[in-house]
């Protein structure tokens, strides 16, 4: 009984962080006709990464996000943006969760990294990334998701 707890709690936990992904994507994306950066985001994303770029400490960082990031905000912009999307999408519906799980590992590792000097984003990072490791452990979309049908079709497939 204790094991089908643990499963709800972390299907659960699946589901609240994948709409925590989808609505942050969601609100950086245009839908003209397809989905892309809205222009709101486009403009506000630079500012953040030239604040954060400005007070990171190490220097590998610092100039990936001034040489790189800024010098192509438009295609940052949009990949952030799908990439939360597609987290959320994943996560929230249980639909290739683990994919999910290794997309979301990979944007909560790049923006604690982008915000390393902040003791607060250090910590809510670092609980979203023990959070990713744990969805790409346990496979939660077998429960509560598309990922459960998915499984019935290929058991041992690594991707649900």
């Amino acid at each position: 009984m204790g094991i089908q707890h643990a499963d709800r709690g972390i299907a659960l936990l699946r589901i609240v962080v994948g709409f925590w992904f989808l609505k942050a994507g969601f609100s950086h994306l245009a839908w003209t006709p397809l989905p892309w950066v809205s222009p709101r985001w486009l403009e506000f994303m630079p500012k953040i990464v030239g604040e954060h770029a400005a007070k990171n400490p190490f220097p590998f960082v610092q100039g990936f996000l001034e040489q790189v990031v800024l010098n192509s905000p438009e295609l940052f912009a949009g990949l952030s943006s799908l990439g939360e999307f597609a987290v959320g999408l994943s996560l929230t519906f249980g639909l290739l969760s683990v994919l999910g799980g290794l997309g979301g590992l990979s944007l909560a590792v790049i923006y604690g990294a982008m915000t390393i000097y902040s003791p607060s984003s250090q910590g809510f990072h670092l609980v979203l990334v023990a959070a990713m490791l744990i969805f790409i452990v346990t496979r939660p979309g077998r429960l509560w998701g598309v990922d459960m049908l998915l499984a019935r079709i290929k058991p041992h497939s690594f991707l649900w």
